[in-house]
């Protein structure tokens, strides 16, 4: 279930600085090995907490006090993927 997988990469971003500075420099090749939807990764790219929460339920307190997202650089993606909001992920 990708619901696990979106959970996984967040503990991960959570728990590991190399991962994290990757999701900013390199999303693309630090989400390679994760089956997301386009709508799972856009939401991980662009912090965007609600549309989080719609895949995973309430987040935990650390996912949303942790100030990892918005994540910037590269990965930052201010718009939705096409289909939800224009832009692309």
């Amino acid at each position: 279930m990708s619901s696990d997988v979106m959970r996984t990469v967040l503990d991960q971003m959570l728990d590991d600085d190399g991962f994290r500075q990757q999701m900013m420099d390199d999303p693309d090749s630090a989400l390679a090995g994760y089956d997301l939807s386009e709508a799972e990764r856009h939401s991980l790219l662009s912090g965007d907490t609600g549309s989080m929460e719609q895949h995973l339920g309430q987040l935990d307190e650390r996912v949303s006090k942790s100030g990892i997202f918005p994540l910037g650089g590269k990965g930052g993606v201010p718009d939705g993927p096409p289909g939800i909001g224009g832009g692309s992920c």
